[in-house]
């Protein structure tokens, strides 16, 4: 998926005013409003994360689908927040291209598998 560029990263982090674009990007609640910044500019389109209820700082996963068609969306297993967490101080657009590339290159992975496997279906 298409990454931002230096000032379209700007460009998101002014979407992101409720939030302030200095907010902790190290915690993974402000995910679900990053992607919808993020989409809100153009990047990440037909991408949902869906945080699930963690029990602990342990138990702190989440999904990525992406919708290829109004009827059909690719899901990926769970992922941990350590996996694409940002590396400290977690701030700035520097947080935010990490996790936007994190994020476009889970989603890459589910689009190249469908595709693959849409091919091997369309080969039988």
């Amino acid at each position: 998926m298409k990454q931002p560029l230096p000032e379209e990263l700007v460009e998101i982090a002014e979407e992101l005013d409720d939030l302030e674009a200095d907010c902790d990007w190290r915690d993974s609640y402000n995910l679900w409003c990053l992607v919808c910044a993020a989409q809100h500019c153009g990047f990440l389109p037909g991408v949902s994360v869906h945080q699930l209820v963690p029990l602990g700082r342990r138990d702190d996963f989440f999904l990525i689908t992406v919708e290829v068609t109004p009827t059909l969306v690719l899901g990926a297993a769970p992922i941990h927040w350590r996996e694409i967490e940002p590396p400290a101080p977690g701030t700035g657009t520097a947080a935010i291209s990490h996790l936007l590339a994190r994020i476009g290159d889970e989603c890459s992975k589910l689009l190249v598998a469908f595709h693959e496997n849409a091919a091997i279906r369309f080969d039988e």
